[in-house]
């Protein structure tokens, strides 16, 4: 919270108080001041919030000369999308399952139409997962696949027709991971940016009863409530604030995903784990990997002789397993809450054979 700030809620609350104790029979006064106070406030509220968002998104005058020489401090999937988005989102699910690809914990194949993929759990490497993927793993196998594999169909079938249960999962997967996602310290966590936003909170609240008791415009009130209410919805949910490292990471990240599209990072992705890395992380930075891939493959056909992950980036299915996937919650949502195909059943679907494999 820096001086300015405290001058304005100071200064705000120093007028509320000299209104209030005004003499009685000069209410028309009250009520034009706190009319005032109250559009003043909002604008006020709405400007710092759109700046502050501003300033933790601002291109940072040393970006455009930063120069990325390795790849950034490595970053779990989660971790980075953590330090990107400030919370967990369902478009994280994607880069989670592609990063069990990409550690062979899943293998993948394709149906022999070539129109289906299928997952097969690589057990072997089960004892090295976070909590996160473990359930991720347990989820889709054994809750929807066959307890070895599971085609990609199934679980889209099992998000529309079964979709409250779906929810529930995603719902606990989330859980561990906002754990997880904190853990690397990156953002600041949500009861301090409530402990700073609670007195833009307390004073919207303080001016919208003053103005209903002096009787100011319903419009005014009505608007004063609605802002409060949206205010406390969106502090509580989407807005975050970064530490100082979050920052730092922040920048670095951001020119690691320009060095993507523009190719000054291909110089670090020649050995084939980082070119991995790096298709996934492109997923999470937004930014599309097919001419980077394209460009080291120019350079060293070897790197694609025998990596499926990387064959599979450069075909374009790991895209089409990437949009699939997240699209899996969404659609869930959608048939849950309208449809409601599955009568709000928690009950898994039956296990299916999957006789592709």
């Amino acid at each position: 919270m820096n001086a300015e700030d405290c001058i304005m809620k100071f200064f705000l609350l120093t007028i509320l108080i000299i209104t209030y104790l005004l003499p009685e029979n000069a209410i028309g006064i009250k009520t034009s001041v706190l009319e005032v106070l109250i559009l003043f406030w909002l604008l006020y509220v709405i400007s710092y919030i759109l700046c502050a968002q501003a300033k933790k998104n601002k291109i940072n005058k040393h970006e455009k000369n930063l120069q990325i020489k390795v790849l950034p401090q490595e970053r779990t999937v989660l971790e980075l999308g953590y330090l990107l988005k400030g919370r967990i989102t369902s478009s994280m699910l994607g880069p989670s399952i592609l990063e069990l690809i990409r550690k062979k914990v899943l293998l993948l194949k394709k149906s022999s139409d070539g129109k289906d993929y299928i997952f097969v759990s690589n057990k072997n490497l089960n004892d090295f997962l976070t909590d996160s993927e473990k359930f991720l793993l347990n989820w889709f196998m054994n809750n929807i696949g066959n307890g070895e594999s599971v085609s990609l169909s199934l679980i889209k079938r099992d998000a529309y027709t079964n979709s409250t249960y779906f929810l529930t999962c995603y719902y606990d997967w989330h859980s561990l991971a906002s754990f997880e996602g904190t853990r690397a310290k990156l953002v600041e966590t949500k009861s301090k940016i409530m402990d700073q936003a609670l007195g833009y909170i307390a004073l919207s609240i303080i001016c919208i009863l003053l103005g209903i008791i002096y009787h100011s415009s319903i419009h005014i009130v009505s608007l004063g409530i609605l802002f409060t209410v949206i205010l406390i919805v969106y502090i509580s949910n989407y807005y975050f604030l970064r530490t100082e490292e979050g920052s730092n990471q922040y920048l670095y990240w951001r020119s690691f995903g320009k060095g993507i599209e523009n190719l000054s990072v291909s110089k670090i992705t020649k050995n084939i784990t980082s070119l991995e890395k790096t298709v996934v992380y492109a997923k999470l930075l937004h930014k599309n990997v097919n001419k980077l891939l394209d460009y080291v493959s120019s350079k060293d056909k070897r790197l694609f002789d025998d990596n499926e992950f990387i064959m599979y980036a450069k075909s374009g299915d790991i895209n089409r397993i990437y949009r699939k996937i997240n699209r899996l919650v969404p659609g869930a949502l959608v048939t849950s809450l309208i449809f409601s195909k599955n009568k709000g059943s928690r009950a898994p679907l039956k296990r299916a054979e999957n006789k592709e494999v």
